[in-house]
């Protein structure tokens, strides 16, 4: 855009391609008043798809609430899956996996997980 400036013609730059973040509680309105022709369109950021050890502790967690089991503590969880305690906590922390352990119908308690209601999703 710069580069553009510069090289303006009447007071207009010339024709660029700018990227603007803003924030989402900015009007639409005020945005097309100040950059007239602008396109307007919605960026989401791009969704990382899980780690694998993510991947292993649901996969873990489903198996066992499929075996009919109410609670499995995370001492034994990070045994299975082979990773320590504060993995695990950087783990949970991850919306993928708190996504994925609520949809199991699970509940992430202190030091276990805990079935939330009688029967899982697949």
């Amino acid at each position: 855009m710069r580069s553009n400036a510069r090289n303006a013609k009447d007071g207009k730059a010339g024709e660029c391609i700018a990227y603007l973040l803003v924030s989402k509680d900015i009007p639409a309105a005020a945005i097309s008043d100040t950059f007239p022709g602008a396109k307007l369109m919605l960026w989401n950021e791009p969704v990382k798809a899980p780690s694998t050890k993510q991947q292993e502790l649901i996969h873990y967690l489903r198996a066992r609430f499929r075996a009919s089991v109410i609670e499995v503590a995370k001492s034994e969880t990070v045994r299975a899956i082979g990773i320590s305690g504060n993995s695990l906590s950087k783990l949970l922390k991850e919306p993928f996996v708190a996504k994925a352990i609520t949809a199991l119908g699970v509940a992430n308690a202190n030091k276990s997980f805990k079935r939330l209601s009688a029967s899982l999703e697949s």
